[in-house]
């Protein structure tokens, strides 16, 4: 099912025009927000980067609360210190994107 999906995209190392693609075709915005937040609870560097990318092009199409608050809850997991200097390097551009889905 939408489980089996997810994974496969995640184990391809999906790039930006994949994940855009991915967003368009998103079954259920429930689901990959939560996808997006379990995804950040995994050790793997790369899984996190995909969550925090996957979700800043969720927020650009879908501006809506759900979004604000998925992205809300990657914020408040980053600010614990559960992530590296790497992850948030890396981060950068996926947050830029969140900050213009949802300015102050």
């Amino acid at each position: 099912g939408r489980t089996l999906y997810y994974k496969a995209v995640v184990s391809t190392q999906s790039t930006g025009s994949q994940i855009e693609g991915l967003v368009n075709g998103v079954p259920s915005l429930h689901v990959a927000c939560k996808f997006t937040t379990n995804l950040l609870n995994q050790p793997s560097l790369q899984k996190q980067l995909f969550s925090v990318c996957l979700l800043s092009h969720l927020a650009v199409q879908y501006p809506i609360q759900q979004t604000l608050a998925a992205c809300n809850e990657m914020l408040a997991w980053a600010q614990t210190g559960q992530c590296s200097i790497v992850w948030t390097v890396l981060s950068l551009e996926s947050f830029i994107r969140i900050a213009k889905a949802f300015p102050p």
